[in-house]
């Protein structure tokens, strides 16, 4: 049943404790993260780190995962955050001025070298500003309700309400009757 699973199943079956669905999905997408992060990443041992950080990102944040969801454009955009902010923090630590041109390309390029990446992106860009941050730190950074409370300068309750009406929002404009 394992080999024949769709990502999206096998990230329910990891969901519930399945490392053979983890040896899967880390089997399927290991060589296409690495190539993503080949192509952005020129230093071999920073490359390492953060293809490691992204797996264990993936395993923290597993039980975020909406399966209604297209697996790969979420594992990847984890993947874009988790090299965005190793960048950053090795700048910073550098004492580097951070600017994103060297590590972020243009989200067409990011389409064509891992199609789908960008799935929602003109959806979500129909969003308030709110909404697409809530929505950037709940399902792409996994934040608690409470810490995106606090950066949206506004209650835990509200920052539930913002994140529940930007993914109905999301739903409408993406025709999906089940979950986000």
């Amino acid at each position: 049943m394992i080999n024949k699973a769709t990502d999206e199943e096998l990230m329910e079956l990891y969901k519930d404790g399945s490392m053979k669905a983890f040896e899967k999905l880390y089997g399927r997408h290991r060589a296409k993260v690495y190539g993503y992060l080949g192509k952005r990443v020129k230093n071999r041992f920073d490359r390492d780190e953060i293809h490691q950080n992204v797996f264990l990102k993936l395993h923290r944040s597993r039980h975020s995962y909406n399966s209604s969801f297209p697996f790969l454009p979420w594992l990847f955009t984890v993947c874009r955050n988790v090299m965005i902010d190793y960048m950053r923090a090795k700048e910073a630590k550098e004492g580097k001025l951070v600017q994103d041109d060297g590590i972020i390309d243009n989200f067409a390029a990011e389409e064509k070298e891992a199609p789908g990446i960008n799935l929602l992106t003109p959806a979500i860009a129909k969003l308030n500003e709110d909404q697409r941050e809530a929505i950037r730190m709940r399902y792409g950074e996994d934040f608690s309700f409470d810490d995106i409370a606090i950066k949206l300068d506004t209650s835990a309750p509200n920052a539930r309400k913002i994140v529940s009406r930007a993914v109905k929002k999301l739903r409408g404009l993406l025709g999906h009757k089940g979950q986000l």
